[in-house]
């Protein structure tokens, strides 16, 4: 990478690597070339040359080229521009991003406009238009707005998911509703031309709009994917209840440290020896009645009653002494990560 400090200007090469903070998930971008130059205030802009992916948990996307405008928010991507938010698919010649308080807020797509999503890969709602405006509340659609030769293709359901129809509707300009996920209703900005197919009289594989693409394949499909790193062992999910802690962890992991674990009245794990825990009465050590033996006493030369002037007398105690900080002595404790 090189940076001027005169003009603040930034290129970095060989395969680099961004990460930000959108809606408290981390945003990785990855390109042949980045470049940032300084703008208005303290925004930068960004430039991504070539085989440009971009990864987020609910969100990924494939171009040739980007640009984000750091004054206004808004990532545009060009040459053969794929986006997946969630399960929907967005292509177009081109497409912008829209953020608003580090959240997406609009997705712009001019020419060829095609938006497809499905729930199984067999049945894809298709929803195509010259141009297209998404918007999200909440990070879920709320509203998509077709302008110029719209035309959908709808998988009706009711309530627990069962299909009941298919929509074939053109219509110049529409605008679809959204709600818990679901198409709610079609507003018509023009005469549609409508047709309903009963799901067992139409062949499905007949119901694919001009240009319909589905690109799930180059989906990246996770962080560690995306990252080049292999992937985490899936976990039973009875881990946690029928396998001990200790069986988590290597032997050598805590050969030299102390693993407090919670008593049977506890819910706490405590990892400080010197931490308070709170003990039922009933468990403390109840302490050991004083007993007077008629056996005779042990006479040293610290106990019998001629001592001599330059030795102090000491008693003889039956428990240890314990430090002079008052706490006991333990080995450290070190914490795991649990990895």
């Amino acid at each position: 990478a090189v940076y001027q400090d005169s003009t603040q200007y930034l290129i970095a090469s060989k395969n680099p690597m961004l990460t930000t903070l959108i809606d408290n998930d981390t945003l990785w971008l990855k390109a042949d070339t980045l470049v940032s130059l300084p703008d208005t205030g303290d925004a930068r802009n960004l430039y991504a040359y070539h085989h440009v992916r971009v990864f987020k948990s609910d969100m990924q996307a494939r171009c040739d080229s980007l640009f984000y405008d750091g004054v206004d928010s808004i990532f545009h991507l060009f040459e053969n521009p794929v986006l997946w938010v969630d399960e929907t698919q967005f292509t177009a010649d081109t497409i912008l991003l829209y953020l608003r308080e580090s959240k997406l807020h609009q997705v712009h797509l001019y020419q060829q406009s095609l938006i497809i999503s499905t729930q199984e890969d067999t049945f894809f709602n298709q929803i195509k238009g010259q141009n297209a405006l998404t918007q999200f509340v909440d990070g879920k659609v709320s509203t998509m707005d077709l302008y110029e030769n719209g035309e959908t293709i709808y998988y009706a359901t009711d309530d627990d998911g069962a299909y009941m129809f298919v929509n074939d509707i053109d219509c110049e300009n529409m605008q679809l509703l959204f709600g818990d996920d679901q198409l709610q209703r079609i507003v018509y900005k023009g005469a549609p031309k409508a047709v309903v197919h009963p799901m067992r009289q139409v062949d499905h594989s007949s119901l694919f709009l001009e240009g319909f693409k589905w690109l799930d394949s180059l989906r990246i499909p996770s962080k560690y994917r995306f990252l080049g790193l292999p992937e985490p062992p899936p976990l039973p999910d009875s881990l946690a209840t029928e396998l001990p802690i200790d069986s988590l962890f290597n032997d050598d992991f805590f050969k030299d440290s102390t693993l407090v674990t919670p008593s049977s009245n506890s819910n706490k794990l405590t990892s400080n020896p010197s931490e308070p825990t709170s003990v039922d009465p009933k468990d403390k050590p109840r302490k050991r009645k004083k007993r007077n033996r008629k056996k005779g006493k042990l006479r040293t030369a610290a106990t019998s009653k001629k001592e001599t002037p330059d030795t102090p007398q000491k008693k003889l105690n039956s428990t240890s002494s314990a430090p002079s900080n008052g706490k006991m002595n333990t080995a450290p404790v070190e914490e795991g990560d649990g990895s």
